[in-house]
């Protein structure tokens, strides 16, 4: 079987978007992999679940964080003694919740923010541990390659094949109880 990855990028994107993001697919379909996404007519009332269970399901995670919002001007904690004018390009929120959610999950999880957007998971010094980053319009080949292998490894730590048989035997995956051990003592 091959890796699976889940792809997470904003709905609404331009046809220059929508290019990278083809671009994007077809290096990682180039590479062996498949891509899930979670189209906005799949998600329910109560996503969680279901984003669960993919998560559960795909070895690792590509965020592409396309530009949603630009602020030309606005103030940041208006009132505090943080406040400031800020001009700013954000992403969709979601794709912050599903790197969150990923990264609670132990997936290796790749950010590859468009340029301008650099809040959160975007925010480049937030780039260590299982939380790769890099540029969506000119991708570092040497970090996408080392979370491409990120991505195998913990395919191969999912699911290890019998020497004996052709027979592949499932483990759990890294950072899921299963639900059934935690009831029987």
């Amino acid at each position: 079987m091959k890796p699976k990855v889940f792809l997470s990028q904003p709905t609404g994107l331009t046809i220059p978007q929508r290019q990278i993001s083809e671009r994007w697919q077809r290096h990682l379909y180039s590479q062996g992999f498949s891509v899930e996404q979670l189209l906005r007519e799949s998600y329910r009332a109560d996503p969680w679940h279901g984003l669960m269970r993919l998560f559960a399901s795909c070895d690792g995670v590509l965020v592409l964080g396309f530009r949603q919002l630009t602020v030309h001007y606005g103030q940041w904690r208006r009132g505090t003694e943080e406040e400031s004018n800020v001009t700013a390009t954000w992403t969709s929120p979601w794709l912050q919740t599903e790197a969150g959610m990923a990264l609670a999950a132990h997936l290796p999880v790749l950010v590859a923010p468009e340029s301008g957007v650099c809040e959160g998971v975007f925010a480049s010094d937030t780039w260590n541990g299982p939380l790769a980053g890099t540029s969506a319009e000119a991708p570092n080949c040497y970090l996408v390659e080392r979370w491409a292998a990120s991505v195998a490894a913990q395919r191969n730590r999912r699911f290890t094949y019998a020497a004996d048989t052709s027979a592949i035997s499932c483990v759990q995956p890294v950072g899921i109880q299963d639900p059934l051990e935690s009831s029987v003592q």
